[in-house]
């Protein structure tokens, strides 16, 4: 991964800390680590907000690519944000989606090479449907009582509202639709 690009749409707020700190010379370091720090511990959306602003226009003078680097990525790193607070700490961080992509290179290593890009999709999308039904029986990421009153401000259709059938159907195109961007992924390396 190169420090010096920029921060990709939903970027990891840590992935965030590591281009950041790459463009602070290491006396600084730790200091703009706790000053980013600090704008996590806001409660209000509001406050999140100004708080990120602060320590951005306080980098600006002193370390100006470190300032264009959070203002860039500002949308990116506080759309968490638009979720309920309830819903914060495990929406700031995209370590979850880390864990899976790190469970299909493994998976897929220990295969090596594939006869055919349908059986790269079909272990591909065992590994996200196994996932599926993990998060949605055994271990709840975000509980069902917190995601419909999510839903419910947002006025969006839930999972309730279409059949079970036409869900799993879902989950599968999904799911095929994924390994395909794996694969693209993995070809232009």
């Amino acid at each position: 991964m190169d420090p010096h690009s920029p921060p990709g749409p939903g970027q990891a707020e840590g992935r965030l800390t590591e281009n950041l700190l790459a463009r602070v010379p290491k006396g600084d370091q730790e200091m703009v680590a706790a000053a980013f720090r600090s704008i996590f511990a806001q409660s209000d959306p509001d406050k999140l907000a100004a708080r990120y602003d602060e320590v951005t226009d306080a980098l600006a003078p002193r370390l100006p690519k470190a300032a264009e680097l959070l203002r860039d990525a500002k949308a990116d790193v506080l759309a968490f944000s638009a979720f309920p607070q309830a819903h914060w700490r495990k929406t700031w961080s995209n370590n979850p989606l880390e864990r899976l992509n790190k469970e299909i290179k493994r998976r897929s290593r220990v295969v090596g090479i594939f006869p055919n890009d349908t059986a790269a999709i079909r272990l591909i999308g065992a590994v996200l449907a196994d996932q599926h039904d993990e998060w949605a029986v055994a271990r709840r990421y975000l509980s069902e009582g917190s995601m419909a009153r999510c839903m419910s401000r947002a006025r969006l259709p839930t999972v309730s509202s279409r059949s079970r059938a036409e869900a799993h159907r879902g989950s599968c195109t999904d799911s095929h639709h994924v390994a395909g961007l794996y694969l693209q992924h993995r070809q232009t390396r």
